[in-house]
């Protein structure tokens, strides 16, 4: 049966980008990203460095992935599972 793994949040999302460059896998398959963390500098300056591709989404379609009250910070990112094992 396949799984749906999801990270959100800004440290979390720091921490994959950390990951990546210490096992040269990047196990990012998808970013989304609400407008308001699209202007956070923080966030777009790991999206640049980490040559990252985003979609521009909404709070609600984030929520609809991991829950209504979810601190996401405006940050979803779907993992690629072979990545992580």
């Amino acid at each position: 049966m396949a799984t749906t793994t999801y990270l959100f949040g800004k440290n979390p999302l720091k921490e994959a980008c950390i990951s990546a460059k210490r096992t040269g896998v990047m196990p990012i398959e998808q970013l989304f990203l609400t407008k308001a963390a699209e202007a956070d500098s923080s966030i777009m300056s790991l999206v640049q460095s980490n040559k990252l591709e985003y979609e521009v989404v909404t709070s609600s379609e984030i929520e609809s992935h991991v829950g209504k009250g979810a601190v996401h910070q405006g940050v979803l990112a779907l993992l690629n599972d072979k990545a992580l094992y």
